[in-house]
Parts: C-alpha cells; structure tokens; sequence
C-alpha cells in the first residue's frame, strides 16, 4: 500500500489550486485624473483653461457606474453598482470587478453618473451614501461629478468655483454613457485616465468670469456634454 505523505499532498494541493487561481484572476479598473498633460494635483498646482484663464482644484469627485466590459466573442461581463472616485482618497480610484475574469477583452462602457433607477431609491449606503457630500435632495437625487476650486477670474467670494453636475429627468436628463475601446489582449488590469482640462476645452467653454458656478441641472450640460472627451485608455495589461 502506498502511503499518501505529506509532499505529495503538498504537489496535489498546486496542481489544483494554482491554475484555478489564475482562472479566478478579476479584472480591476484604475482611474487617473489629469489635466492636459500634468497630473492633478489638489490644491497646489494652478492651471489654465482654453481662455487662459488660471484656476485650481480642491475637490473632485464622480461617480462611475453599470460597468460592462465586451470580449471579442460578445461575452459581457457587467457590474450594476456605483463608484464614487475621489481624488483625496486614492484608494476609490482603483475598482476591482469582482466575480470577473481576465479575459481578451475589446471593449469598456460606463455611465458617469447614477442612473434613474438608484435616483428614485432614495438615500443609500456604501458609495450612495448621503454622507459623501453627493446628494441633492430626494427630487434632484445624485450629484453625479463635483468639481470645487478657484480661479482669480472667479466674482464668486474667495474666487471660488464650482460644477456639481446631476440631473436624471428629461428634459435635464445629465448622465453620460462613455465607450472605449480595448486592444482585445489578455487583460487584468485597464488603467483609465480622466482629463479635466477637456471639460473647459470644447465648444461650449467655460467662462470663469460669466460661469464660474453651476449647481442647478438646467446648465448641467455644459460640463456633462464634455464627459465624452474626458475618458481614454491609458494602458492595459
């Protein structure tokens, strides 16, 4: 009779586990925020929009939600949840999809914002919590993208300026669906890269003499429109 030690328990116990550790290997979305070509950095650096105008940021935050990523077969794998990325915690800007697979990936959508279903909810817990600072009122619901600063172009006390963008009803209906390709790799990791500066760069640029405030849904578009252009793949592995 052959006795059943423990080094070959030991060799079972890797011929098992380690490929099913790499079949369980989940894909996890990291977020980078940027303006033009320098890293955000809150409160210290100052930049310029498309007019010239100097501003700084002291807070930004978004909500990412009803993630779907597509493989080349037409496989999606999709995540009904939100995410609030907050540049001071940066931890909240890397999201690992949970139950997911590496896989050949080809493409990546998402919406900014909550969508109408978890608006009419009411407040909630986790990232929906009212206490992130990113609820309205149970009419308005979510603040979708918060963007706090100055800029000395600013007439608002302290320079100050402000776009807390949300809305779910027609006709000021603000969330942004936002697809990217993918390069149909192996992958595990996608890192994503948000542009700030886009939002002031485009046909309806801001002013920050005439708009340096938005926090009603009515002008929401003006920065919502932009969301669009503010995503890219920066790299995927």
């Amino acid at each position: 009779m052959k006795i059943f030690n423990a080094h070959n328990f030991i060799l079972l116990f890797f011929i098992f586990l380690i490929p099913n550790l790499i079949l369980a290997q989940g894909i996890s979305l990291v977020f980078n925020n940027s303006v033009g070509v320098q890293p955000l950095t809150l409160n210290s650096t100052k930049y310029s929009n498309s007019k010239n105008q100097d501003f700084s940021i002291s807070s930004l935050r978004y909500y990412i939600s009803n993630i779907s990523i597509a493989d080349a077969t037409g496989k999606i794998f999709y995540v009904d949840s939100s995410f609030l990325i907050d540049e001071s915690k940066p931890e909240s800007k890397r999201i690992s999809l949970n139950n997911s697979q590496s896989g050949n990936y080809q493409s990546i959508e998402f919406i900014v914002g909550v969508d109408s279903l978890h608006n009419c909810s009411g407040a909630q817990s986790g990232s929906l919590d009212p206490l992130n600072g990113m609820f309205w009122t149970w009419n308005s619901g979510y603040i979708f993208f918060k963007l706090e600063g100055k800029s000395s172009y600013s007439n608002l006390p302290e320079n100050l300026i402000e776009y807390h963008i949300g809305g779910y009803k027609t006709p000021n209906n603000n969330i942004r669906k936002i697809n990217l390709q993918l390069d149909s790799k192996k992958t595990t990791e996608i890192l994503l890269n948000a542009d700030i500066e886009k939002l002031f760069s485009s046909n309806d640029e801001i002013d920050f003499t005439e708009t340096p405030s938005i926090t009603t849904t009515t002008k929401a578009h003006l920065i919502a429109n932009q969301f669009s252009g503010m995503f890219t793949v920066e790299k995927q592995e």
